[in-house]
């Protein structure tokens, strides 16, 4: 590295070195390159801001090496414009006095007023920033069902959520102050992209259901009975677990109360790796759990609930009772609860219809439903063709 003209200090020794900053006025950037060896290694640039006119940089022999660094490569570049812009730093909120009390008195100036204010001005700070409402909005709405949310759609909710109102016709809905959930839900399940029928037709719209959620609204909309008929030989039904999901964890991926880590069951922004959803970058939280050992479980789990009730009889969701076999008698003998829902109608189509209406918000489409009505057709009996 040649010294530069003009540079008032030498360098001597090889330790210092000038540089002419030129039109940099407001400093410059140091790469120094090698290996510790025989050269200086940092992986890092240097920045250093310098004054106008010229100016010494200093090259150090490294803590715990004796020969001077050998600089093989030296890079000034200048500031860039958009760097230059006026910014500014905003401190963390300090009310607490740094003045201790040691004295049984009370001669010092901490006090637990001043831990309440900084508290409080902590998480204001928090709870005002700007990416709260688009980031609470976000979530809420792929837990409402729609897991890629349109930019518009998150700006409707976010602006109900700092502005604390939301109108829809004539109703209105929010407390009018900052951080109204009111108004937030409200904007979630009222906006057209939430109840517009057309948007289905978007292969990116709506989400796919939780598999804890499935067995719920299988139980649900079936009507799950957990009194079992007094008719059925063995001991009294054991009540702590009339309704137990015995480890369904390990089952289907997902239970209640059986979080892996604090970030729930899935990433709310996990994309699938394989199929169009990859190519499209749809983000599907749900399919992260969505795995072909807990499908299979989830199927077997659901036909085992359907046939024998709730236990263990085939893989179930539940546990062994206590008594009797897996018979599939319509007893349910052997489980601790069933689905005792009997659907309307007069005829099988009519009763698939009705069941369709329930299992799939009438989603099954005619072939699939002539299928189910032609292989019931053949059970022996009522009871059977439902089951």
């Amino acid at each position: 590295l040649e010294e530069n003209p003009g540079c008032e200090i030498g360098s001597g020794n090889g330790r210092d070195y000038c540089v002419d900053p030129l039109d940099y006025t407001h400093g410059v950037l140091f790469y120094p390159t090698g290996g510790w060896s025989s050269d200086w290694l940092n992986t890092d640039p240097i920045e250093i801001y310098l004054a106008a006119g010229q100016n010494t940089i200093r090259a150090q022999v490294p803590v715990g090496y004796k020969d001077g660094p050998n600089i093989d490569h030296m890079k000034l570049g200048g500031i860039t414009a958009e760097l230059l812009q006026p910014a500014s730093f905003r401190n963390p909120p300090h009310f607490m006095s740094l003045i201790p009390d040691y004295s049984p008195y009370g001669v010092g100036e901490m006090n637990l007023r001043d831990a309440l204010y900084e508290t409080d001005a902590v998480l204001d700070h928090y709870f005002y920033q700007d990416n709260v409402a688009p980031f609470l909005c976000t979530r809420m709405i792929q837990r409402f069902g729609m897991s890629n949310p349109s930019p518009r759609y998150v700006e409707a909710c976010s602006t109900a959520f700092k502005s604390g109102t939301y109108s829809s016709g004539s109703a209105s809905f929010g407390s009018g102050e900052y951080g109204s959930l009111e108004a937030m839900v409200a904007a979630i399940v009222l906006d057209n992209e939430a109840t517009s029928s057309s948007v289905s037709m978007d292969p990116g719209h709506g989400s796919v259901k939780e598999p804890i959620l499935k067995v719920l609204a299988l139980m649900r909309s079936m009507e799950y009975q957990i009194k079992i008929p007094d008719t059925l030989q063995g001991p009294p039904m054991h009540n702590d677990y009339q309704v137990k999901l015995w480890y369904i964890h390990e089952k289907i991926g997902q239970g209640p109360y059986e979080f892996p880590t604090v970030f729930s069951f899935f990433l709310p922004e996990y994309i699938p790796d394989n199929g169009p959803a990859l190519a499209a970058k749809y983000i599907s939280p749900e399919t992260m759990i969505l795995t072909m050992p807990n499908t299979v479980s989830l199927l077997n789990g659901m036909f085992s609930l359907i046939k024998y009730g709730l236990g263990d009889c085939n893989n179930g969701f539940s546990r062994y009772p206590g008594y009797s076999g897996c018979n599939d008698d319509g007893k349910y003998e052997r489980s601790f609860g069933r689905l005792s829902y009997e659907p309307m109608g007069e005829n099988l189509s009519q009763k698939i219809a009705d069941l369709a209406l329930l299992l799939t918000a009438g989603r099954l489409s005619g072939q699939n439903q002539a299928t189910i009505e032609q292989t019931c057709g053949t059970e022996p009996n009522e009871a059977s063709i439902l089951r």
